[in-house]
């Protein structure tokens, strides 16, 4: 009988399991705050950061409707941030 960790010791990793850019990982954890962060806060963000800030297009399209739903002093949270979206045509 062999344990788990035995089966552990067979898996090989590679440079392949690693995201190529940190970029991405810190652009989603940026756009992930801004989503839970009070108003306040997110208008203290948007007002230093620009759309143009971020390298991967998916994470500067998110952080301009964010953006743009702080300036109108809407709320910012995922269900509006889709409607946004949505309404714009910015949904595949």
């Amino acid at each position: 009988m062999h344990s788990r960790a035995e089966d552990f010791d067979e898996i090989e990793i590679s440079t392949d399991d690693v995201a190529d850019d940190p970029m991405d990982a810190l652009e989603e954890l940026l756009v992930c705050t801004l989503l839970w962060a009070p108003r306040a806060e997110a208008h203290k963000v948007t007002g230093v950061l620009r759309p143009e800030d971020f390298y991967t297009p998916i994470y500067r399209e998110l952080f301009e409707v964010i953006s743009t739903l702080v300036a109108e002093g809407v709320p910012h949270e995922t269900p509006m941030v889709a409607a946004r979206l949505e309404r714009d045509g910015r949904l595949a």
